[in-house]
């Protein structure tokens, strides 16, 4: 049988940027130490997580986003309808999207998620009031609490 522990913090870039995992249970495999995670479940964390984070989504972030949905920047485009030329920039963060355009973006991710009516309803109240792409660019490190979830 394997030996398992918790690391109370680690950062994971696994996913193409930072992440500030609390609690992170781990595995020994082979004699190295590894994360211990279900990445299906960890994925829609951490897409739960840059849906409702305070600050606007970064460009590593996004390229996330569109890995995850599988999408080109062309149906990602499409589905904020901008253009493909937009979307790059926003990746390489040469602009930034409109404060409509990210709403659009988190709730669709929430609505993919398939979040209850009342944290939907909750979350759209929360970006009516403030918009986090109205904020500065936050690059700080997503944190999860991984005894928050199961993974």
């Amino acid at each position: 049988m394997s030996e398992v522990k918790k690391r109370k913090t680690m950062i994971y870039e696994g996913l193409g940027f930072p992440i500030r995992l609390i609690n992170a249970p781990m595995r020994k495999i082979h004699g190295k130490w590894a994360f211990d995670f279900s990445m299906g479940l960890f994925q829609e964390k951490v897409l739960h997580m840059l849906a409702i984070k305070p600050s606007p989504v970064t460009g590593l972030e996004l390229r996330f986003i569109i890995d995850y949905f599988q999408l080109s920047y062309r149906e990602f485009a499409s589905l904020l309808s901008v253009t493909h030329a937009a979307v790059v920039k926003w990746e390489k963060e040469q602009s930034r999207m409109n404060p409509n355009t990210e709403i659009s973006l988190r709730l669709y991710i929430l609505d993919h998620l398939k979040v209850s009516d009342k944290e939907f309803r909750k979350r759209y109240s929360e970006f009516s009031q403030h918009n986090p792409s109205n904020c500065e660019m936050d690059k700080a490190t997503l944190n999860i609490d991984l005894d928050q979830i199961a993974c």
